[in-house]
């Protein structure tokens, strides 16, 4: 069995948050969250999601790129 790491959960789980944001962002119109929640709050809370699940999945992308161009050095000067 492979174990997995943290880092593999993360792009799940900042794409799981993007889809709740977005979805509460579309959810007061159609289903009358608005009387329930309020709302600034719906809007407010789909708008945090949305922006912290960018923000996760676009530090994930720079750490992995900097992880990817550090082997790729170690790799050349071990050939040299």
């Amino acid at each position: 069995m492979r174990h997995l790491k943290f880092h593999h959960f993360i792009v799940p789980i900042a794409a799981a948050m993007v889809v709740i944001g977005l979805g509460l962002l579309a959810a007061p119109r159609r289903f009358g969250i608005l009387e329930t929640l309020g709302p600034d709050l719906a809007l407010a809370v789909g708008n945090v999601l949305v922006v912290f699940g960018v923000f996760c999945v676009a530090s994930y992308v720079v750490v992995r790129a900097i992880e990817w161009a550090d082997q790729r050095k170690q790799a050349s000067s071990k050939k040299e």
